[in-house]
């Protein structure tokens, strides 16, 4: 499906199971910079119970890609929560 549209499923998901993706990312980033790799992203949406398809995962980690190419293997974590997370507090 398309980006948004997997977003919004996800989005019901994580309201209609209460997941708090946060939690779930979090865990994942032992130094608390807001980003990991895209194999701890694919386990921790996993861990969640979200089910998505490989093209669903290439689609989310490419729109949540870290900017800088030296890091290309990372994910900006923080924006997929902000877009989805029901419970999400800043």
């Amino acid at each position: 499906g398309s980006l948004n549209q997997i977003l919004d499923e996800m989005s019901l998901f994580a309201k209609k199971n209460c997941v708090r993706l946060k939690d779930f990312l979090h865990d994942y980033d032992t130094l608390r910079k807001g980003f990991i790799t895209k194999a701890k992203l694919r386990t921790a949406l996993s861990s969640a119970g979200f089910s998505l398809s490989s093209g669903d995962m290439r689609l989310l980690e490419s729109k949540f890609q870290h900017k800088d190419p030296v890091y290309n293997d990372m994910v900006d974590y923080r924006e997929l929560i902000r877009l989805i997370d029901p419970y999400r507090r800043e």
